[in-house]
Formats: C-alpha cells, structure tokens, sequence
C-alpha cells in the first residue's frame, strides 16, 4: 500500500502533539483536525476535544501533564520496544535494527531512544519505503496503542463497575426511608441531593484521547493490527518481521526480532 502524501503530513503532526511539548500546540492541532477531517469527521472531532481540553493549559501545567500522563505510569510509556519485549535483550536487538533502518533513509535521531512514539511517527511521516511503513504501522505501532489503550480501558471498566455495586449496596437498605421526605414534605417530595453529583462530567484526559484519535486513523487508513492473531504476546510481543538471525541473542528461542531491510 503506497502511503498519500496527506497520510505521511497526518503522521507528522501527531509526532508534533505528541512531543514532550515546549509550547501549547493548539495550532498544531487544528491543522491535525483539519487534515483528518479529510479522512473521517468522527476521528476529527477527537482531535478536537484534544485541542479544546489544552487550551486552558499555560506551557508549564502542559508539561506537568504530559509528565504524569506518560512518565508516571508504566502503561502508558510512550515507547514502542517496552511493550513488545519489556526490558529484555529482545529490546535491544529491536532498538539496534530499528537505529540502522533510520540510518539508510537518512534519518537522525539526537535525543531520544529509536522507538519513542514520536520518534517512530516522525520517522513514519519522511519515510519513502512503503513497504517498511506499512510493517512498523500494522505489526509495532498499531498493536502498542492497542496495548496502552486496552489495558487503561480495563482498569477504568473495572473501577466504575467496583463504584457501581458499592451504590448498590447502599441503595439496597433503606427502602422504607425513601418514602419518609415525602410525607413530611407539604410541597411534594423531598429530593435529596447527590454531594457526589454536581452535574459536570469530569473533563477528558487530553493526551489519551490523541492516542485513541491516533489508534483510529492507523485502522482507517492500514486496516485493524493482527494483534487479537498473537495468542501469547508475553514476554516478547509480536515479532515486526520473520527472518532467519543474523547474530545469536539471549531470547527463550534465539531468534531476534528483524525489521525488513
């Protein structure tokens, strides 16, 4: 599949969001809005949110959240080796193939280790292989953001569904005292009110919604990852490329993950 020039320009600007930011990138991501509207409105409206939830933000409180978002909390480390080999040999040999394939498309990296998010995204977003594009997307970058999305969702579904019989528990025993209000109230119904409810919902986490917007575009445009084909992903995740070793490694079954030269 031969990647448009507004796919790699859509890539670009989710590095741009997604780095550590030195600024409030609210015009970067209008124009992001702008370029997936083209793709699909919905996948735009998240970018968006995104961009509405960080206006408020001043450089310095930005910064803070970009640090608990993705510093503080292991399932959201925004790099790619971590979760598909933790820290193993495996993602060594990954990070080392990853750097000599940036190195033949004449791409540098300064600071930051190969495999950071943005790194890759922007790597994505001047590469001229197609083919190479396509394989990192559907067998590294796709399948990671599910990994970071998924297993945030669960602990959130978890956490409600705990809140949720905790109220059944309470609501189950005083039935007959529900009743009382009424009768002593001569206006009608007393309606006692929730101390935990004040109307609002709570806002959205700006940088988890980019993520899920990010998610969205790559199955648009590259078609669902052949993660939910991996039946065991642990330790190591699912391989970028089979192909014979080229040195010996430490890995249970010797064979090192090769991206496709």
């Amino acid at each position: 599949m031969e990647a448009p020039g507004h796919t790699r320009r859509m890539l670009g600007l989710f590095a741009d969001l997604l780095e550590y930011p030195e600024c409030v990138p609210t015009s970067a991501a209008g124009s992001c809005a702008v370029i997936v509207e083209g793709l699909d409105p919905g996948i735009a409206a998240d970018v968006e949110v995104f961009a509405a939830a960080i206006e408020p933000y001043d450089t310095g409180s930005l910064q803070e959240l970009y640090t608990q978002t993705f510093d503080l909390e292991a399932t959201w480390h925004p790099y790619l080796g971590y979760h598909l080999f933790g820290e193993t040999y495996q993602r060594s040999v990954f990070l080392v193939e990853l750097k000599e394939r940036y190195e033949r498309h004449e791409f540098e990296v300064e600071t930051e280790l190969p495999d950071h998010l943005p790194v890759v995204l922007r790597f994505l977003s001047v590469c001229d292989d197609d083919g190479l594009l396509e394989e990192i997307v559907t067998e590294g970058l796709t399948p990671v953001l599910e990994k970071m999305l998924g297993a945030k969702k669960e602990g959130v579904d978890k956490e409600e569904v705990d809140k949720e019989e905790a109220v059944d528990e309470e609501t189950e025993r005083p039935a007959e005292s529900e009743a009382e209000p009424e009768e002593a109230t001569a206006d009608g119904p007393a309606v006692a009110a929730d101390p935990g409810d004040d109307g609002q919902q709570e806002p959205p986490q700006p940088y988890r919604v980019l993520l899920g917007a990010l998610l969205a575009v790559l199955h648009e445009i590259y078609g669902p990852s052949r993660l939910e084909e991996i039946r065991d992903p642990e330790p190591y995740g699912p391989s970028l490329m089979e192909q014979p070793p080229c040195q010996p490694t430490m890995s249970s079954d010797g064979t090192p993950v090769r991206l496709r030269a």
